[in-house]
């Protein structure tokens, strides 16, 4: 008998996307709004702001590079906690792998569809520069589409591959399956 509300993989995937997304944005928004800062401070006058206070707050740039950084990591967080889940999830019955693969495709649309807004936001004049400040959040979100489809393929092959008696099948408790 099929159970309703199985959607472990779906929601997983929508929160990778979403997350990854809000926090690329935060940080391009960080970058080019730090970068004008520093830039009006370093062009003041050294009578409103002394040589030695322009020198602390050009110092604190290199902590701007950390978004960057921090949205690697967070990427890889994401991708190993969704690997985990699609292997931890107790399995379904093989007709919701059609189900996914059909949800899989509009994530993917939908993820071009950022991908595009991503990349004009990314040639606009304003953010050109501080995009040249994030390598890896570029990257990751101009080919979006292609890396969410193989994080979903990959989650769905680890979760629909799995025997019922696998013990990690019912969510690595090592019990029994109650359908």
């Amino acid at each position: 008998m099929l159970k309703r509300n199985k959607k472990g993989l779906a929601s997983g995937l929508i929160a990778f996307i979403t997350l990854l997304l809000s926090f690329a944005l935060i940080t391009l928004v960080v970058t080019v709004v730090w970068t004008n800062y520093n830039s009006n401070i370093q062009d003041m006058d050294e009578s409103i702001v002394s040589n030695s206070t322009k020198e602390d707050v050009n110092n604190l740039t290199q902590f701007v590079g950390w978004g960057d950084q921090l949205f690697m990591w967070l990427f890889i967080a994401l991708l190993v906690g969704y690997m985990i889940s699609a292997a931890t999830i107790p399995p379904s019955q093989p007709v919701y792998f059609l189900l996914f693969m059909g949800f899989l495709a509009v994530i993917v649309l939908t993820t071009m569809i950022l991908s595009n807004a991503w990349v004009v936001i990314s040639n606009q004049a304003e953010f050109l520069t501080a995009v040249g400040d994030i390598p890896v959040t570029n990257y990751i979100l101009t080919y979006f589409p292609t890396i969410t489809f193989f994080v979903g393929l990959i989650g769905a092959v680890i979760f629909f591959t799995r025997k019922s008696s696998d013990p990690v099948a019912n969510g690595g408790l090592g019990g029994t399956d109650f359908e």
